[in-house]
C-alpha cells in the first residue's frame, strides 16, 4: 500500500521549523564575525608591535569596523596604507583626522597634532619613537 502523500500543514511546519533554525545559525554566525574582527584586530595590533618602525618588516593594515560588523581597508577609501612609523608622521592633517575618526579614537578633534599622531601610532601597534 503506497504512503500516504505529505501533508500541506506537516510541510509547512517544517518549513518554519528549517528557517528558525536558520535564524539561529545565522545570530551565531554573525556573533563569530565579530569576534573574529577582534581577534584580527588584537594579532595585527601585537604583531605591529614588534616590527619597530616598520622598515624591515611592514605593519599589518587594521581594517576599520563597520556598522554593520564588516571591515573596510584604508585603502577603499582613498586612505594611504599605514605600513610602517613615517607613514603615520607623514599623513596630511585630513587623512590623520579620517584614521582617528574611522578608527574610533576619542575626542580626535580636540587634540594637537602630536597627540593625534601618537594616539594613532599606540593603535596601530607602533612602538617606534617619534621622530
Amino acid at each position: 500500500m503506497p504512503a500516504d502523500p505529505p501533508n500541506l500543514m506537516d510541510i509547512d511546519r517544517q518549513f518554519n521549523d528549517i528557517n528558525q533554525h536558520l535564524h539561529i545559525i545565522d545570530e551565531h554566525l554573525n556573533h563569530m564575525e565579530g569576534r573574529l574582527v577582534d581577534m584580527t584586530e588584537v594579532l595585527y595590533q601585537a604583531y605591529n608591535r614588534g616590527c619597530w618602525d616598520g622598515s624591515d618588516h611592514q605593519y599589518k593594515v587594521i581594517p576599520f569596523r563597520l556598522p554593520d560588523g564588516g571591515v573596510e581597508l584604508p585603502e577603499a577609501v582613498g586612505l594611504p596604507p599605514l605600513r610602517d612609523a613615517r607613514a603615520i608622521e607623514n599623513l596630511e592633517d585630513a587623512d590623520l583626522n579620517t584614521y582617528l575618526l574611522r578608527y574610533n579614537i576619542p575626542r580626535a578633534g580636540n587634540l594637537n597634532r602630536r597627540t593625534k599622531v601618537f594616539r594613532l601610532r599606540a593603535f596601530i601597534g607602533s612602538t617606534f619613537p617619534s621622530w
